[in-house]
């Protein structure tokens, strides 16, 4: 791997460091966003963030900004990583309560700070703000981070950071060298990263995200991270709405979400929303951005090649699952029914 121009091999995230602040050109935050999605197996957790003028103000405010999206992403992810902690219908004291004991029993067989993981457990069971003046900044980034890499099934997390232009280069630098020093790896990428002079740079050469196809730093902002396979994706209220409704019958067995699928040996794999691999099944839940001219292609060029390969692909809204979702659940039960009924060699 070489820096200051060069460009950097398509692993590119198996070589750039994590021990030290590194500028990143050649590639957007979408681009770099879209490439690892699905996420590779041996990259750190990544969880990009997109600073706006007022968030990269000064260093305490970029600060800031970045580790309550780290803690959040940490929030949305905490099921992962206590179990138990995964019953959004129940916003009670005792419920919090009770996140609180799982999170402490888990600290106590693990590498998280006990104390800090119950008041993440009992932020999501509340579904409140947490308060961010319980504990230190250092405690919270190093904390969350360490949530955010557990439930991605990775020993570190990274920080791409999309720098806005104009953002004062002094400021942004103390701001991305005090969240290194705190445990995490830090790139930095955006028209503004490149004043920021005092760290080496890497170029990285990958395949632009189309401007009409929408990225998971499109979907979900302020920090996104990729969804984690075997899982909804918790900053999705369709996907975990649609996980909730088929957990409660039996019929749905046998499925898994946010499963790579790969329809041939030279394509490059795609994360499906649900899947029943036995019979050939797949369900995609599709946001506002599915209706862009470029996005829509890319879902038909996807179904094509699963249905030439004898899957049955499903499409809803996710207007449809959040308002609608009984015709949504019996559509999927009757495909699961003809399919088993048939066999699933067609």
């Amino acid at each position: 791997m070489t820096r200051a121009g060069s460009t950097v091999t398509p692993a590119w995230w198996r070589t750039l460091p994590l021990d030290r602040v590194v500028r990143v050109e050649g590639a957007s935050l979408r681009d770099l966003a879209d490439h690892v999605d699905p996420l590779p197996a041996d990259t750190a957790a990544p969880l990009f963030f997109r600073a706006d003028d007022a968030a990269a103000a000064t260093a305490a405010t970029l600060t800031d900004a970045v580790v309550a999206a780290v803690e959040q992403a940490a929030i949305e992810l905490i099921p992962l990583c206590v179990p138990g902690s995964d019953s959004p219908a129940d916003r009670s004291s005792l419920a919090r309560s009770a996140a609180r004991a799982r999170a402490v029993e888990t600290a106590r067989s693990s590498e998280h700070f006990g104390p800090y993981l119950a008041h993440l457990a009992a932020a999501g069971a509340s579904a409140r703000t947490p308060r961010t003046d319980t504990f230190s900044r250092e405690t919270r980034l190093t904390g969350a981070a360490r949530v955010v890499a557990q439930a991605h099934g990775r020993d570190t997390a990274v920080l791409v950071v999309d720098v806005p232009a104009g953002a004062p280069a002094r400021d942004v630098a103390a701001a991305a060298e005090w969240l290194c020093r705190a445990g995490v790896g830090v790139w930095l990428t955006g028209d503004g990263a490149e004043s920021v002079d005092r760290f080496p740079t890497y170029r990285v050469d990958v395949p632009a995200a189309p401007s009409d196809v929408a990225t998971i730093v499109d979907r979900f902002r302020p920090g996104s991270y990729p969804p984690v396979v075997g899982h909804p994706h918790a900053a999705s209220a369709a996907e975990e709405r649609l996980h909730t409704l088929l957990s409660m019958r039996e019929w749905a067995t046998g499925r898994g979400h946010n499963q790579v699928v790969r329809p041939s040996e030279l394509g490059r794999p795609f994360t499906v929303d649900v899947v029943w691999k036995r019979e050939k099944i797949a369900v995609e839940i599709d946001g506002p951005e599915h209706r862009s001219r470029q996005r829509f292609s890319d879902d038909r060029s996807r179904d094509n090649l699963l249905q030439t390969r004898g899957w049955m692909v499903l499409r809803f809204t996710n207007e449809d699952v959040l308002t609608d979702h009984e015709r949504v659940v019996a559509t999927i039960e009757q495909a699961l029914q003809r399919r088993r009924a048939k066999g699933t060699d067609t």
